[in-house]
């Protein structure tokens, strides 16, 4: 646990949303629960002392407060995050390892994530979202739950691209 200014900081947090739940509770208001919610989390990560949200991302893969373009398609499993920000992910022109079952994963909170895919890619996509919404290749949409999406493909082949999406306060379009 933090000792110091995380430890007031992150106790503050999770007092002042605690406290805007409990007013909450008996005229419930989902936008002042939701920020409740917010605070608290952020208390619990600052006790915690895991790194919090940087400028600049925590890895190649997160796109934090910028707008970012991302050409190159993964050859293992990845997770790509996008909080207030843009991403596109325009895999089009990029080799596609085949006969390989990949899991990307995209998460959207705050902001919006554009992904390009090849036209003839067999893949499996489930989107969830919450205060936003998912936009699958076959119009789909989903904006309060959850949408799923298989390509048609050959019979014979049994590997998929496998992707989720994960789209809070924010916007991702699928296409392919």
């Amino acid at each position: 646990m933090k000792m110091g200014p995380g430890l007031f900081w992150g106790l503050l947090l999770i007092v002042v949303g605690f406290s805007i739940i409990f007013k909450v509770v008996f005229g419930v208001n989902i936008f002042r629960v939701v920020v409740a919610v917010f605070f608290v989390l952020i208390g619990i990560k600052i006790l915690i002392g895991k790194p919090n949200f940087h400028f600049k991302g925590n890895s190649d893969s997160d796109v934090v407060f910028r707008d970012k373009r991302f050409d190159d398609f993964p050859t293992t499993d990845k997770e790509f995050s996008t909080v207030f920000g843009k991403s596109i992910y325009d895999f089009r022109n990029s080799p596609v390892p085949l006969n390989k079952n990949i899991h990307i994963e995209f998460n959207t909170v705050f902001g919006e994530t554009e992904i390009y895919l090849p036209p003839d890619l067999p893949v499996k996509i489930k989107a969830e979202a919450v205060f936003g919404a998912a936009k699958l290749p076959n119009n789909n949409t989903a904006v309060f739950g959850s949408a799923n999406y298989i390509t048609d493909h050959d019979t014979s082949t049994t590997d998929f691209i496998t992707i989720e999406v994960h789209t809070v306060f924010g916007n991702t379009e699928i296409r392919q």
